[in-house]
This record gives C-alpha cells, sequence and structure tokens, in this order.
C-alpha cells in the first residue's frame, strides 16, 4: 500500500468525514456522474532527502485535497471534516513523521459552477 492509500483509509474510515463525503473519494479527478459533494486528491510533489550515504530515511510527498461541492457551505464542510481526520491520521502501511496541512485555498470552476476548496497536505513519511 501506499501514502495515497493510507490518505483514503484515514478519511473512509472517519465517521465526520463518512457523514459529509461518504465514500465519494477519487485519484486525480471526479467521474461525470459523481454526486457532490465529493473529494479529489493528486500528489503534487515527492522528493526524495538523501543522506551523505545516499540512504533514504524518510520521503516528503504533497498530496493536495479538493473538495467539490454544489454550495459554497457543502465545500467547507467537507474541508473540515477531512481537516480533522487528517490531521489525526496514523499511517496503516507507511510511517508518518509528520503530517501539516501546508496551505487552503477557495474557488469556483467557471464551466460547472462548482464550488471549490483546495487542501495541500504534507507528510513525511518511511
Amino acid at each position: 500500500m501506499t501514502l495515497q492509500e493510507d490518505l483514503v483509509s484515514a478519511l473512509e474510515d472517519d465517521a465526520g468525514v463518512g457523514v459529509v463525503i461518504g465514500d465519494r473519494i477519487y485519484p486525480l479527478s471526479f467521474p461525470t456522474d459523481a454526486t457532490f459533494p465529493c473529494v479529489t486528491y493528486s500528489t503534487i510533489t515527492a522528493p526524495v532527502e538523501q543522506a551523505v550515504d545516499r540512504t533514504v530515511h524518510a520521503q516528503r510527498s504533497g498530496i493536495q485535497v479538493d473538495h467539490w461541492a454544489e454550495t459554497y457551505a457543502s465545500a467547507k464542510a467537507s474541508a473540515a471534516a477531512a481537516r480533522a481526520a487528517l490531521l489525526g491520521m496514523a499511517g496503516n502501511t507507511v510511517d508518518l513523521h509528520e503530517v501539516r496541512l501546508w496551505n487552503e485555498m477557495d474557488s469556483r470552476d467557471a464551466d460547472s459552477g462548482l464550488y471549490r476548496h483546495m487542501q495541500e497536505w504534507w507528510f513525511v513519511h518511511s
């Protein structure tokens, strides 16, 4: 399993997320027949840090989590539920050393009219 799979498990297993999002969590983009609100996620950076002896003890990964909804309030509720779940996230398959919410931003998609709340998460893991 991967960090991304652990992230999805942390969201799916959280009761607060379940009330708002359910299991509508998709990699990269949501399907054309998606029910809202829903969440998409993607890896935005994954640099590998090597020690002087070229061993890798930990990796930093940035994952963008987008909350899509038909109303602004629903996008914000989805983000709040995910924030609580991910700040308490423990790795099931990766050893998590740090979880940090780096940035958040609101927007609205001009084509679909959907509201989006974007979160950038940084994880240090091995």
